[in-house]
Order: C-alpha cells, then sequence, then structure tokens
C-alpha cells in the first residue's frame, strides 16, 4: 500500500524507486564508509559479522524487499524456513504467505476493561517469536507491554510496566497493553525510510524484519 503522498502512478515503481534516499545496501554502505557515528558503524557492521560468522547467508543479506519477491523467490524463502525448522527443532511446519482478499477488511479490538495486567498475551507472544527474556524486569525485548494505570487517569508518563503480575488486578488500577494497534493511519509506516513495514490493503500492518535496518 503506498504513502499518502505517492503520486497515482507509484504504484507501479519498485521499492527502490520510491525510497531513492535510503535501501539496506545504501545504509550499509554509508554507515561502514563515512565512520560518522559509531552507532550507525556498528549497526552497519552487525550483519557484516554475522555474514562472516556463518550466521548469516549472502543471500539473505542481500536479500529483495517483500513486496519485489517473485513467486518463485518467496517460495524458495519460505522452504528454506521450513528446512530451517526442521534441522534445529525436529519439527518441520507449513509455512505460506497468503495475499489479502478483496473486499476484506481486518480491523483490531482491544478492550481495557477486560484487560487484568497479567502479561499472558507479552509472555505468548514472547513464546512465539522466540524472543529472549530473562525475568519479568526485562521487558524490553518484548513487542507487547502491559502498562499499569490508575484508575480515571490516561497519563502514560505515570504509567509503568514494572509491576508483580501475580498481584493483579488491584482494585485502584487498569492496565492497558501497549503493543501494534493496526492503525486505520499508521504513523509508523509512513515514517520508515525503508519501508520495513507497510499496511496491506486489507488493513493489516505488515513488518519485514530482513529488510529493517533498525
Amino acid at each position: 500500500m503506498n504513502f499518502e503522498n505517492n503520486s497515482a502512478d507509484s504504484s507501479s515503481k519498485t521499492i527502490a524507486e520510491v525510497y531513492r534516499p535510503m535501501t539496506r545496501r545504501t545504509f550499509l554502505k554509508g554507515a561502514a564508509g563515512a565512520m560518522a557515528g559509531m552507532a550507525g558503524l556498528v549497526a552497519a557492521l552487525k550483519p557484516l559479522l554475522a555474514l562472516e560468522r556463518g550466521e548469516l547467508t549472502l543471500d539473505a543479506l542481500l536479500q529483495k524487499h517483500y513486496r519485489e519477491l517473485k513467486p518463485e523467490e518467496l517460495t524458495r524463502i519460505l522452504r528454506s524456513l521450513e528446512d530451517k525448522c526442521e534441522r534445529e527443532f525436529g519439527v518441520r511446519p507449513s509455512i505460506n504467505a497468503p495475499k489479502p482478499l478483496e473486499g476484506v477488511q481486518f480491523a483490531y479490538a482491544l478492550n481495557l476493561g477486560r484487560c487484568i495486567g497479567c502479561r499472558k498475551c507479552a509472555y505468548a507472544c514472547l513464546k512465539e517469536n522466540n524472543q529472549s527474556r530473562e525475568s519479568d524486569e526485562d521487558i524490553e525485548m518484548s513487542y507487547i507491554r502491559v502498562l499499569e494505570l490508575k484508575k480515571g487517569e490516561i497519563n502514560l508518563e505515570a504509567s509503568t510496566p514494572y509491576y508483580d503480575p501475580a498481584t493483579v488486578p488491584q482494585p485502584d488500577k487498569y492496565y492497558m497493553p501497549v503493543q501494534c494497534h493496526q492503525c486505520k493511519d499508521s504513523p509508523c509506516t509512513k515514517v520508515c525510510p525503508v519501508q520495513a513495514t507497510w499496511q496491506e490493503p486489507d488493513g493489516v500492518i505488515t513488518v519485514d524484519y530482513n529488510w529493517c535496518i533498525g
């Protein structure tokens, strides 16, 4: 799905043509060559070091944007992911990538009145996405953070994710999971310089993790 400020014919353009200022490759080349900022240099070298250690293949490093993949390329990538899972875990999954259906629109709803702050949604997300998390205090790596707020207030600055889920719900508190809310007019997709995240025609916000430059 194109950004609102794109021209009407931009849908026929490639990702590189629409987003000329930066691509994954130009970011890696520019950050490594300029040596202007250590943080940028580290970000650029990380995938290159992973390639040298054998943790990343050249195909993975130079992988096309998801929406530029040809059907045979996408099939090859999905099969390689199935092979990798079978080698590492002894289970072969069936991975597919269904396209949005015309006339179908998805929506996301969150009922704050039902949330009790148990964090089970965050734990399930961590397990599904194979994220590491040492303890309840180590929540920075979680896609979902659950905030505890005082009833009657919506001041997020006064909220805290550091509470004991074994003592919830507290009578004077309410809880708000912070995750992707699948916004209809999503600001995150508009500011990504390489369009690693975008909104599909059916409303679903999608992320190409291999394309993200951090």
